[in-house]
């Protein structure tokens, strides 16, 4: 199997790179194995698995990704040429590799099979799940506004630069229902804004119960807005980090039962 991943839409429109046999992380991350300049791709924004046989994507990213316009929520077969748009300006597609006499391999047939065990994750979830992920809560608009606020932050100084790999890193393991890496990563992060220890109204966001115990519930119920308050945002992503830590902790003791 000689196969290509070209990049059709966006900065790096007519990129090729080759796509042997194992697995291949698309993103903007330097540990990616498919870099992209677009800003709108994640760090690490979809996983491409290639066999001997087969052809499957994983989204990563909160941001989405999407085969033929349908948005991908489980790991998905990919066949020759299908569109898998990463951003509103970034699409590829996978193509046989030229030969050497300058024609196209024969197309390959890729099996539609969905891998059950990652599908079985997603559905825990955001499906049946956990209390802290269920339907009433708008759990991805809540992280894709905390990750801004948490990269604003980090820019400016607040939070320390690895602030923001942690809190991608434990919602990435999390969907990819990786929960003892997930619960690692919240847990560092807990520590790490423990430890901050500034004089501001931030410093006690966890612990004023009248102000900002219900702050992350709020939250989920309504779209944030991007004006709320830097304590009140801090209070949200404290509580969105010990939440997601005791969830993950708790499935990854399941799984080792």
């Amino acid at each position: 199997m000689n196969l290509v991943l070209r990049v059709t839409e966006g900065p790096d429109a007519e990129k090729r790179v080759p796509l042997p046999v194992g697995r291949h992380v698309l993103g903007r991350s330097l540990d990616a194995n498919i870099t992209f300049n677009d800003p709108q791709v994640s760090w690490e924004h979809a996983v491409i698995n290639v066999t001997d046989s087969s052809v499957s994507l994983t989204n990563l990213s909160a941001h989405g990704t999407q085969i033929k316009s349908r948005p991908v929520t489980v790991t998905t077969a990919l066949h020759l040429r299908d569109p898998v748009r990463l951003s509103p300006q970034t699409v590829v597609v996978i193509e046989a590799a030229e030969t050497g006499g300058g024609g196209l391999a024969t197309s390959l047939l890729i099996s539609a099979a969905v891998v059950v065990v990652i599908a079985a994750g997603y559905l825990l979830l955001f499906s049946s799940g956990p209390p802290h992920r269920t339907k009433t809560n708008d759990w991805t608009s809540t992280y894709l506004h905390l990750e801004r606020w948490v990269d604003s932050q980090a820019h400016s100084g607040t939070l320390p630069p690895r602030a923001p790999v942690l809190f991608r890193n434990g919602w990435r393991m999390e969907r990819q229902a990786d929960h003892e890496r997930s619960a690692q990563a919240w847990l560092e992060l807990m520590l790490m804004l423990r430890a901050a220890d500034r004089n501001t109204p931030v410093a006690d966001a966890t612990t004023n119960p009248k102000t900002y115990s219900d702050a992350l519930d709020r939250m989920l119920v309504g779209i944030p807005t991007g004006q709320e308050s830097a304590a009140i945002n801090e209070a949200a992503l404290r509580q969105f980090a010990q939440r997601s830590y005791d969830w993950n902790y708790t499935q990854a003791r399941k799984a080792d039962e």
